[in-house]
């Protein structure tokens, strides 16, 4: 008995070849129903993954030996699960305009037991039925995966467009940010001659306040996804001669570290912006050797934090960029839920979890200084901003007045914000 799918994937073939030959995967695009054993190998002859699957509730087990690689072209393997037959399959890969195609072949053995034609007839029914949700759930989690691919390049160059800004603003910043930074530093406890991993570190202050701590016996690794805003660290680093700082463009969601690489991470005001931090915590945590800290910041609720949101609001009441769209795009508030946030680090694997409410204050002398600040560090809004023209800046300017006068106070405005801190191991 065969059983044929075919189906078109609008995504690159070399990427959707990786995806679904890789055993680690699968359970991301069968939650809830597939576990892969670990230490699974999948990628020559003779290779074996065992799975445990959930069929009606119930699990059962599936042994999976691969026969044939012709990278990017084609896998074929056997399997054999308790209670059906044995069965060859095939997962074809060919070029397509758009993406790629791709086609899933299941030969099943003759089985005892099976010799009526309505047994073969249901057993190739229910084959056929599995395949084509497996195309159903590779589709949306291809879509998925191209709308975090959109997500990264977007943060990626919203970062290289402000790191010139974030340096000219950076005193203003750290000011506003000691009460965050103070913190995460004394709940990392690092200590002389620790290894400091610090992720999107911007410019780079928190984790050089690590570095005087851990000494000359001791490591910092400064890394951001933006060479940009790595130099930017790099710079003030030299100013304060830490000599035991690396420099590293490193991508949070795939560490280039080896297992157990560092006694502690920091990472202040990062994860909120990633495609995946569920991935990259536990990226972190796969670093992190035993016993070792993760001090991390994120903003809170979006009410808590006035000298963000009034720009944001007054720039949509004017017409000037649209009401954002839930889950499209970075969102400084995607983990400004204290429960959110500790349900996503005990799934990476973090077994103490305590979080924290961490005030900050940014204050300006008029609104002028307040939309220079903004037009240099307000993340995806610097580029609106700067593509205003004087006289749109000036309305700007003008509707901001009411909105900043409820915090105006001693000739300035004080712009209450609130952090949610973490520290888990």
């Amino acid at each position: 008995m065969r059983v044929t799918v075919s189906a078109h994937f609008a995504f690159p073939l070399q990427a959707g070849y990786e995806y679904i030959t890789d055993p680690a995967r699968w359970p991301e695009y069968w939650p809830g129903l597939i576990r892969v054993e670990p230490g699974s190998r999948w990628s020559r002859p003779e290779d074996i993954t065992r799975l445990t699957l959930k069929l009606l509730g119930r699990p059962t087990t599936l042994e999976m030996t691969l026969r044939r690689v012709e990278p990017y072209r084609l896998i074929e393997y056997t399997s054999v699960q308790r209670g059906l037959p044995a069965a060859r399959h095939e997962r074809r890969f060919g070029a397509a305009p758009g993406g790629f195609a791709y086609r899933i072949v299941v030969d099943l053995e003759p089985r005892p037991g099976l010799r009526r034609p309505v047994d073969r007839f249901v057993v190739a029914r229910a084959v056929e039925r599995a395949a084509a949700q497996t195309v159903r759930n590779l589709e949306q989690r291809f879509a998925e995966l191209s709308a975090r691919d959109d997500h990264r390049l977007t943060v990626l160059h919203v970062a290289r467009a402000i790191a010139p800004g974030w340096e000219r603003q950076r005193a203003r910043l750290e000011a506003a940010a000691t009460p965050v930074r103070e913190w995460l530093v004394r709940e990392l406890a690092p200590r002389t001659g620790d290894t400091v991993l610090e992720l999107a570190a911007g410019a780079g202050d928190t984790g050089l306040e690590a570095a005087a701590i851990v000494g000359g016996r001791g490591r910092l690794i400064s890394t951001d996804v933006s060479p940009e805003m790595l130099a930017i660290a790099r710079r003030r680093g030299a100013d304060l001669g830490r000599s035991n700082v690396e420099h590293r463009v490193l991508d949070a969601e795939h560490l280039e570290l080896d297992d157990d690489a560092v006694d502690g991470v920091l990472c202040r005001m990062g994860y909120m912006l990633m495609a995946d931090p569920a991935a990259a915590l536990a990226e972190t945590r796969r670093v992190l050797r035993p016993g070792g800290r993760l001090a991390l910041s994120v903003w809170g609720a979006a009410d808590r934090n006035p000298w963000m949101t009034i720009l944001a609001r007054t720039l949509i009441a004017g017409g000037h960029v649209p009401p954002p769209e839930p889950g499209a795009g970075p969102d400084p508030f995607s983990l400004a839920s204290d429960e959110g946030l500790r349900a996503l680090l005990e799934a990476a694997g973090y077994g103490t979890v305590r979080t924290e409410a961490v005030p900050v204050c940014f204050t300006f002398s008029d609104v002028g200084d307040y939309l220079s600040y903004a037009t240099d560090t307000a993340g995806t809004l610097v580029l609106v901003l700067q593509g205003l023209s004087e006289a749109d800046l000036a309305a700007l300017a003008s509707q901001l007045e009411p909105a900043l006068a409820p915090f105006a106070t001693d000739g300035s405005y004080a712009l209450p914000g609130l952090a949610l801190n973490a520290v888990a191991s």
